[in-house]
């Protein structure tokens, strides 16, 4: 800032236990040519508004290429924290400009799509520009997008780039005659569009192994509660049973648990599901609740078995499983459950006295009596005995040739029990849509789908999308139409679980679906 003799003093650092002390030294400032003045209003601009972020240079149309120029100095890339992923673990992936020209009336022309993936958009609190060197080149670099994927299904994905158009100031050498364009130079604004690199994330499959029956897809880690909210009840009368998954990972791909009471004593509707899930973290993390209606069908003394839930583990890389604590609950009967049994009672005793009023007395016995000759070797079960081993021995030999025969095909297998897989998904997505819960329904839709094409045609989920699909469809002598009718489907599923939609649309969505299946199982 001025002329003189400076010292630079001692600066220390912790590390552990020990503290690391530079040396003070000294500088000579001599007077140099007066800094540009900068115009503080226009880089508090510059800050508002990232994308007409000015810079300091400035490529020059001549015989070479402006683009190559360009090329050098302006690139967006998209990269990603991890690629290899289990299927419900959580991937973070950066959209970030680099630069070090002028640029203006920037924006973003095609996104990426993520087919195969559950998104949650970051909102960004920061998006100031920042200075970066890459390969000893110093840019401006700005963060454009953040988000947080999660693998739905097992496979290879590709992430299309990210395409951006903006405009870039190049400095011309015209043969004007002006003496302000001799002096100063002219420039032209020119129109240059690039894109990001693509981007390849290989899900892998959730281990088989020690998997709990009552795993239901949470990737992460978490806590599970459940509790009455009353211990205390009458016959008749319903209570809830509030459940509660709390923790970090896939929390919004978590379907409810299964939970069965005993049905002669109690009656258990499907629950509903409330969702809190944080944006300010960087790994998703919230609470998602199920509460479930219960009626007692029965008075008594209950003490009902804890409720489990089970998730894989990122960090130990192994199935967990917590319990809820035991719940106790006291059922009084009700004054309408009492009358009931009164009624029912007396209905017995009306029964037992008609049955009375019909009882023929006995007037002497009418039983067959064998002979003392009879002897057991006459008898049709002496016979039987006798042969049975003979009996034994030749439907034994039966069961091997059929058993040496049998060369199963498990392709032909697999396409007969595609539809019931499929059916019994839709089954299960039927319960969503009972509970109006959006996601869950709009999941267990695509995955009945994807699941069905998978036996169906014999491909790999690894190797499903929609393009590939496609093409064996129409291989397979699908008409052109269905086939384009199971892509729009699956689209349009995709994106509903991202968007508002009502429960008329997803009843439309649940009948389409039902109905394409029907289709494809006439044809395939």
């Amino acid at each position: 800032m001025k002329e003189g003799s400076f010292t630079i003093p001692k600066a220390s650092v912790e590390v552990g236990n020990e503290t690391l002390i530079t040396e003070e030294f000294k500088v000579e400032i001599k007077k140099g040519a007066a800094a540009p003045q900068t115009n503080n209003r226009q880089n508090q601009r510059n800050n508002r508004n990232p994308f007409n972020q000015r810079n300091q240079q400035t490529p020059q149309e001549n015989n070479e290429d402006w683009k190559t120029q360009v090329a050098d100095n302006l690139f967006v890339k998209m990269y990603a924290d991890k690629t290899n992923p289990y299927v419900g673990e959580q991937v973070n992936l950066y959209l970030k400009l680099y630069q070090r020209i002028n640029t203006f009336n920037t924006q973003i022309t095609a996104m990426p799509e993520f087919e195969g993936f559950w998104k949650h958009d970051y909102a960004l609190q920061n998006t100031e520009w920042k200075k970066e060197e890459v390969d000893g080149v110093w840019y401006n670099t700005l963060l454009i997008n953040k988000y947080a994927l999660f693998p739905q299904r097992e496979g290879k994905f590709t992430l299309d780039p990210l395409k951006i158009q903006t405009y870039v100031r190049l400095r011309t050498r015209g043969n004007s005659n002006s003496i302000f364009d001799q002096f100063f130079g002219s420039y032209e604004n020119k129109v240059y569009e690039f894109q990001s690199n693509k981007l390849s994330i290989k899900a892998k499959a959730l281990p088989l192994e020690n998997q709990p029956k009552d795993f239901y897809g949470a990737v992460g880690n978490f806590k599970y509660s459940a509790k009455l909210d009353s211990i205390k009840a009458k016959t008749g009368n319903a209570i809830t049973l509030k459940t509660s998954i709390t923790g970090t990972g896939n929390i919004m791909m978590i379907d409810a648990p299964e939970i069965s009471f005993n049905e002669e004593n109690f009656e258990l509707y499907d629950p509903e599901s409330k969702e809190y899930i944080s944006k300010k973290s960087n790994n998703i993390n919230g609470t998602k609740k199920y509460n479930y209606q219960v009626i007692a069908l029965k008075p008594g003394d209950y003490k009902l078995n804890p409720i489990s839930f089970s998730y894989f583990d990122l960090r130990s890389k192994d199935y967990k499983t917590i319990y809820s604590d035991t719940l106790a609950l006291k059922v009084t009967p009700s004054a309408a459950y009492l009358a009931q049994e009164l009624a029912l009672k007396e209905k017995e005793a009306e029964i037992e006295e008609q049955k009375l009023e019909f009882v023929e007395i006995a007037q002497e016995n009418n039983y067959l009596k064998e002979g003392t000759n009879y002897k057991f070797s006459k008898s049709g079960k002496f016979t039987l005995l006798a042969s049975s081993p003979v009996l034994l021995a030749f439907l034994l030999l039966l069961v091997k040739r059929r058993r040496d025969n049998y060369n199963p095909d498990f392709v032909a297998l697999n396409r007969k029990k595609a539809n019931k897989i499929a059916l019994k998904k839709l089954k299960k997505a039927a319960v969503f849509l009972k509970a109006k819960d959006q996601k869950g329904f709009y999941n267990e839709v695509i995955r009945s789908l994807w699941d069905y094409v998978s036996l169906k045609l014999n491909i790999d989920k690894e190797n499903l999308s929609k393009s590939n699909i496609n093409e064996k469809l129409l291989a397979q002598d699908v008409s052109e139409e269905l086939a384009n009718e199971y892509s729009a489907v699956i689209e349009n599923c995709e994106m509903a679980i991202y968007t508002p939609t009502t429960d008329v649309a997803m009843q439309e969505d649940f009948d389409r679906t039902k109905e394409l299946i029907i289709n494809l199982e006439n044809v395939l």
